[in-house]
């Protein structure tokens, strides 16, 4: 007989009301959490009040979604025992290092998901990461927000289009293309994968990043790939969920130990390495030099950067450390790098079983983006942070939902 775990619930009248009201505070705290990360408006000196208020709503809202959340929804002892060790961990890191709120964010947007369908969750972050788009946009022409306007090395002058950076507007185009990818799950319109690189090639005319579009593009071709090796070799190992489960768990060290081998490798005596520097625009000096100018601690430490003056094109003294896999063995430290590449890892197996088969071909332009822009890591933004409620559902949800 299998013994069963004990589940606590504070009863409150019905339990669908209580869902209905989990999903609108979700909706709209990912909606602000998403705005304030990725557009310029808490750069604004109109908005200075408004945007303390909403900076003071977010930190307090997280707390007050934590507290909501255990208070309505379902939890199996096991699943209090590792929530309470995720909790112990969040706060003995901040021990060690400067509290950071992202954590928190983090916490409240996951627990929010639990027990939710998948499909449900991702149909509302397309809607939220859409909406969150467009919002931005017309803000900026309507002259609301202001743009970040950068200059290249060769004079090619770069606008944000009200976004925090160029590389962020397209890198929230690719977001929405990995999260219609998984919505639509293994019947992707291919007419809609050429409407995304259509719309990208139009706004980079003024963006002139390359970054996002290369994550696409990545994709696109990858589930080609597939789809021709479905039809030519259907035996091929490569389609075997076996192999797929492993090379999923493989994909994110391999992206992490080449990051960190070529920074630590870099010399400028290398006609190889040059060449790769300059067409990764300066990404491997700029790792060489943190390496060297900081050590990888356990826990992280504090890393000067000088992203230059946000109101001006002229980047002077620009040092900013954009591969997002050495920023975090740096600033977050080993534990939580490795951490956070272990929940990767358990979504992308999670939506492997589930069917979704273009995943591993989703997860190597997610962390190419990564690779170039650290911005993978912000909760808000990272869709597999989203997802990571799901690991708290109950223990046997993955086998229910895949035999469903």
């Amino acid at each position: 007989m299998v013994k069963k775990n004990k589940v606590f619930c504070l009863n409150f009248k019905k339990m669908d009301i209580n869902d209905v009201l989990s999903k609108k505070i979700f909706t709209y705290t990912l909606f602000l959490m998403l705005f304030l990360t990725t557009s310029t408006f808490n750069w604004s000196q109109r908005f200075q009040e408004g945007v303390r208020l909403l900076q003071f709503i977010r930190i307090y809202l997280s707390f007050l979604i934590i507290i909501f959340s255990l208070l309505v929804k379902r939890f199996r002892l096991n699943e209090c025992v590792i929530y309470s060790i995720i909790v112990m961990f969040f706060l003995l890191h901040s021990f060690f290092r400067e509290y950071r709120w992202e954590n928190f964010y983090f916490l409240s947007i996951a627990l929010l998901v639990k027990d939710q369908k998948v499909e449900w969750i991702l149909d509302r972050i397309f809607k939220v990461f859409s909406l969150n788009f467009l919002s931005i946009l017309i803000l900026h022409f309507l002259g609301i927000i202001s743009p970040v306007t950068v200059m290249r090395a060769n004079g090619t002058l770069r606008s944000s289009l009200g976004f925090w950076h160029p590389n962020t507007t397209g890198g929230m185009i690719l977001i929405i293309f990995i999260v219609y990818l998984l919505k639509k799950k293994n019947k992707p319109s291919f007419l809609v994968l050429s409407s995304f690189v259509l719309i990208f090639f139009l706004l980079n005319i003024f963006l002139d990043s390359r970054t996002g579009l290369i994550g696409i593009i990545l994709i696109i071709f990858g589930i080609i790939f597939l789809r021709i090796s479905e039809k030519l070799t259907p035996s091929s190992p490569l389609l075997k969920p076996t192999f797929q489960s492993r090379l999923i768990f493989i994909l994110p060290f391999l992206f992490l130990f080449s990051s960190l081998f070529i920074s630590l490798l870099f010399t400028r005596e290398s006609i190889f390495f040059l060449h790769l520097n300059r067409l990764l625009t300066g990404r491997i000096d700029l790792g060489h030099f943190y390496l060297n100018e900081y050590p990888i601690t356990l826990w992280g430490i504090p890393i000067f950067e000088n992203a230059g003056d946000q109101n001006s094109i002229n980047q002077i003294g620009f040092r900013f450390l954009d591969n997002a896999f050495l920023f975090s063995l740096l600033s977050l430290g080993i534990l939580f790098t490795f951490l956070r590449i272990i929940l990767i890892y358990l979504i992308s197996k999670y939506l492997l079983l589930r069917g979704h088969k273009y995943i591993i071909v989703i997860l190597i332009g997610f962390l190419f983006f990564g690779f170039m822009e650290r911005l993978i890591w912000i909760p808000a933004f990272n869709i597999f942070f989203i997802l990571g409620g799901l690991l708290l559902d109950r223990s046997n949800a993955i086998q229910k939902e895949v035999h469903s």
